[in-house]
């Protein structure tokens, strides 16, 4: 799935500054400590932070799939998603298939005989299982300079390495792309590790999204190349970093 679509592409390739030199944009937290941290970052559609919690740096021993990539400082916040998002999620795709067949069915035949069909329904239930994986535990983690994707391997996969991460503040590419319904946005960073996901799925958690995102406008601001739909779809218009790389690129 990488046929882009939504508009033009803002692309430059200057070197790279550090992040000082962007004094228009919040600094880059302390690896270790985190402080400062990253301002709230706009449009954030996720969930509340817990009741009594802080928008700042966790407290206590991450999880273990929260471990840092080597080389790389602590976690500072992070998400786990178990049983209960997984049936959350297998229902949600069970509707989905259910009001999507119905329409089509109805639009092509008038009919609505199609849930006496047993054949339909095993198709729906495998169907929607294979689309939400109900069963996957997910991390969610991230620290000043990087955020990470992990998912506990199945029985089947223990060899595997079910692990991504990103350097945020070295970000190459960010690409917002159209596959079906659905819209991507696809980002890669300087040693080529990429992650495809949609807007829903890179806001977790409040934290990790604020720290995300100011890595995202450092490295916008550094020469990342960026289309106009990630612009839109990351609402990143009033964001200073694209106007600091075009005055870089005009000097």
């Amino acid at each position: 799935m990488n046929n882009s679509t939504g508009g033009g592409k803002h692309r430059r390739e200057p070197d790279r500054l550090s992040n000082e030199s962007f004094a228009e944009l919040p600094p880059e937290p302390n690896s270790q400590t985190g402080e400062p941290f990253p301002p709230e970052a706009p449009h954030y559609t996720g969930p509340d932070l817990p009741g009594g919690q802080e928008r700042k740096p966790m407290t206590g021993a991450p999880p273990r799939q929260a471990n840092p990539p080597d080389g790389m400082g602590p976690a500072l916040a992070w998400r786990q998603y178990g049983a209960k998002e997984g049936v959350r999620g297998y229902f949600w795709a069970l509707a989905i298939l259910i009001v999507g067949i119905t329409i089509v069915v109805f639009l092509q035949y008038h009919e609505f005989d199609w849930f006496l069909s047993w054949q339909i329904w095993l198709i729906i239930i495998v169907g929607a299982y294979l689309m939400s994986d109900p069963l996957a535990r997910q991390t969610i983690s991230a620290g000043a300079d990087w955020v990470q994707w992990k998912r506990r391997p199945k029985w089947y996969q223990r060899r595997r390495d079910r692990g991504t991460f990103l350097k945020i503040y070295r970000l190459t590419k960010i690409e917002g792309y159209g596959a079906g319904a659905v819209l991507y946005v696809r980002i890669v960073d300087e040693d080529g590790r990429g992650i495809d996901r949609t807007r829903t799925e890179l806001h977790p958690d409040r934290r990790i999204w604020d720290l995300m995102y100011n890595g995202i406008q450092h490295s916008i601001a550094n020469g990342c190349e960026i289309n106009s739909l990630a612009v839109e779809m990351l609402h990143l218009e009033n964001s200073p970093a694209l106007r600091l790389r075009e005055a870089r690129d005009d000097g």
